[in-house]
């Protein structure tokens, strides 16, 4: 049997909890104070997601480069292929807060989306 401990991040409690996984399934979450708390630990161990910040360069802006990141989680093991593939991103200006400049991010059904506005120079 694996025990991981991990700290619940859903609400200001911050639980620590340990999970007891045996062959890749939870038989048991103790320390969460809350139903928040076994959410986050079920997620984390079945199914671990992040949002994934970064940059893609910006042709005749007045930055060069724009802030973006993922509208969603994505699934922690393809954050690589997101950020492999937002490095051949060049966008043009105006771009706005909110714009999407990828749609379906390496395959994951997830847009990024703009963190800071641009104009062209």
């Amino acid at each position: 049997m694996e025990i991981k401990k991990m700290t619940c991040i859903l609400c200001p409690l911050g639980c620590r909890m340990e999970v007891s996984i045996e062959k890749n399934k939870i038989i048991r979450i103790e320390g969460n104070s809350c139903p928040r708390g076994e959410m986050y630990a079920r997620q984390e161990v079945e199914a671990p997601s992040r949002i994934v910040i970064s940059v893609v360069k910006c042709r005749d802006c007045n930055l060069p480069v724009i802030s973006v990141k993922t509208e969603k989680p994505v699934p922690k093991e393809r954050i690589r292929e997101v950020i492999d593939s937002l490095a051949e991103v060049e966008v043009e200006p105006p771009v706005n807060v909110g714009d999407i400049i990828v749609e379906d991010v390496a395959g994951t059904g997830v847009n990024v989306i703009a963190t800071r506005s641009a104009e062209r120079i």
